[in-house]
């Protein structure tokens, strides 16, 4: 997939996440680092590690993700049934975010008032 958008910091309490990049450049932020993964590099974000994607390249990265144990197909699914409406001003949108992906155990860090 190509990593259109930046993804906020979020954690999954159910599964392992595993990114391998493919093209570009992904930047994984995690425990206060900022880590530029270029192509052929991997990344494993064991559950309950907080973490952030974003675009490092212009193009954006291509990347193979992989969760396991699965159900991560069905989480995507509904956030793209839900298109715009967890956006604000073009950005995903942590607190649109939420109500979808409590039903797949991830977390999207909400902004402090």
């Amino acid at each position: 997939m190509t990593l259109a958008r930046d993804i906020p910091r979020h954690v999954h309490h159910r599964a392992d996440e595993c990114i391998y990049v493919l093209a570009g450049v992904l930047v994984v932020e995690f425990d206060d680092r900022s880590l530029p993964v270029g192509a052929g590099g991997f990344v494993l974000l064991p559950l309950g590690v907080p973490h952030a994607l974003q675009c490092g390249s212009d193009p954006a990265p291509r990347v193979l993700q992989v969760s396991t144990p699965g159900g991560w197909e069905c989480y995507l699914e509904d956030l793209f049934e839900a298109g715009g409406s967890v956006l604000t001003d073009g950005t995903l949108d942590p607190v649109k975010i939420n109500p979808i992906a409590a039903r797949y155990d991830l977390h999207y860090a909400e902004p402090r008032p």
